[in-house]
């Protein structure tokens, strides 16, 4: 059990700080990772999601819902390489970032498993009137570090977030209120050089998507790393360094 020296308050603007610092150190690759990851899979749902409306071919719709779920797994599992790099990073070690992808392809059933899960569980609550799934996502936020770093399994991920976010919840839904505006600005600011009818000019319209995506999916994915080692800080008094030397 965490002393109660160690039961203390997250910070968010330490969150934010450990974010910012952990992309800041290793950019160009991680915007690349993320482009990969992120980008390119919502630049295929964008795109077929337009022309699959214009001429309803069950082809194009079906290669629609594919691109949902690899968007989906994609964005798991740059969240999954950015928690390792961004610990390694915070420890003042490299950023290793191809071994961090490795890590996360070693936990790739897990990884769909949560996915899955998490999705399914958030949808349902955002059905019953919105705030029960409002709060499972602010409890299971940090499902997929926990999933990385600690190697629970899909069920074991989801408790072991749940018991790192309690007491805390009402400071990261704050953090996902913040996150929301920036990725609105982001979305704006992109938006404003796209076309103004996806509908005739489909590919551009997919691209600008795909650009804004790649960014706010960077960003989110450093958040969340960056909010685990808090978590963790916060409530068992671990370090950046004990949370890095289990990669070693």
């Amino acid at each position: 059990m965490a002393s109660l020296a160690h039961q203390q308050k997250i910070d968010i603007g330490r969150v934010i700080q450990g974010g910012v610092s952990a992309v800041g150190a290793n950019a160009p690759m991680y915007l690349l990772a993320a482009l990969v990851l992120a980008g390119v899979p919502t630049f295929l749902v964008q795109y077929f999601f337009v022309t699959g409306i214009q001429s309803f071919n069950t082809t194009t719709i079906v290669l629609m819902v594919v691109s949902v779920f690899v968007t989906l797994f994609g964005t798991y599992l740059l969240q999954a390489a950015m928690v390792r790099s961004s610990i390694l990073v915070l420890s003042g070690r490299d950023a290793d970032i191809g071994g961090s992808l490795g890590v996360a392809l070693r936990l790739v059933l897990p990884m769909i498993g949560l996915a899955i899960v998490t999705t399914f569980g958030v949808a349902l609550g955002m059905m019953l009137l919105i705030v029960p799934g409002i709060m499972l996502y602010v409890a299971w936020a940090v499902a997929v570090p926990v999933l990385i770093e600690e190697k629970r399994g899909v069920f074991g991920s989801l408790g072991r977030s749940a018991e790192l976010t309690k007491g805390s919840r009402w400071a990261i839904f704050g953090l996902l209120v913040v996150y929301v505006i920036v990725a609105s600005v982001i979305g704006g600011v992109f938006g404003a050089f796209g076309p103004t009818n996806p509908f005739e000019a489909s590919f551009a319209f997919a691209l600008v998507n795909a650009l804004s995506s790649t960014v706010t999916s960077l960003i989110a994915a450093a958040m969340l790393a960056s909010l685990y080692v808090e978590l963790r800080t916060a409530k068992e008094g671990a370090t950046s360094d004990g949370l890095a030397a289990i990669f070693a």
